[in-house]
């Protein structure tokens, strides 16, 4: 089976693809923690929804798979919206 199950920050939109910010459960060396860039890719449709709903920074889980498109991609199959960082 393959499935994956990510939550993290929006950082970037581009069409039919989304980066996230997925945080490290564990500090560095410095106490800091480190993170990973994901990169998500979504059906238009959802996309559309997505930018319509979701901003950069906002919080959301992904349900996909993993696939080899010359670099690691996961493919959604669900994506929820969890948090808002509010404005300040």
């Amino acid at each position: 089976m393959n499935n994956v199950v990510i939550v993290g920050r929006i950082t970037r939109f581009k069409g039919n693809e989304v980066m996230i910010t997925v945080n490290r459960n564990y500090k560095d060396e410095d106490g800091g923690y480190m993170s990973d860039l994901i990169y998500v890719c979504v059906g238009m449709n959802m996309a559309e929804q997505m930018e319509k709903y979701c901003k950069i920074s906002d919080v959301i889980a992904v349900k996909g798979r993993l696939e080899n498109r010359g670099n690691i991609v996961v493919v959604a199959e669900k994506v929820t919206f969890i948090s808002s960082k509010k404005a300040e």
